[in-house]
């Protein structure tokens, strides 16, 4: 079970604020915690897929997969490296977006505006690695093949 494996005496802080230190520490002792250190399995990522309906006509659409952790520092680095590679995108709010997948980015939408932004989140056990693009809902098809090839 997720609480008894998680919430164990060696993951759990009692905090008190105007609350006298006897009358906490009884408290926190008759708090029936599991014994033990808890489950300390890595993170998986399963991938997945979430969509909202908006009104508006602008569609945002995130591309992502696993990406290199902090405990293989080699991956790690080359991720951040395809980042850059890849680019953010503009670095001003109306700036021009520069690099070659930004300049094809915005040939596939022609006169429509485009954004996109690179992601790349490492954490210890596991890392996230993908893309951002905000366009016109009707073109977003064009600009995701191109991205995706």
């Amino acid at each position: 079970h997720y609480v008894a494996n998680t919430f164990v005496p060696s993951r759990c802080a009692v905090v008190g604020v105007g609350i006298d230190q006897n009358t906490l520490s009884g408290f926190a002792q008759n708090l029936e915690l599991a014994s033990g250190s808890g489950k300390s399995n890595s993170t998986s990522y399963y991938g997945g897929d979430a969509r909202k309906d908006t009104a508006g006509v602008v569609a945002h659409v995130a591309v992502a997969g696993q990406g290199g952790s902090l405990l293989n520092q080699k991956e790690a680095l080359a991720f951040a490296v395809l980042k850059q590679a890849v680019g953010a995108g503009a670095a001003t709010k109306r700036g021009n977006i520069n690099g070659s997948f930004g300049k094809a980015l915005q040939s596939a939408v022609t006169d429509a505006s485009v954004s996109y932004s690179t992601i790349n989140d490492s954490y210890e056990d596991a890392g996230l690695f993908g893309f951002l693009v905000s366009t016109d809902g009707q073109l977003i098809g064009k600009v995701n093949c191109y991205r995706i090839e």
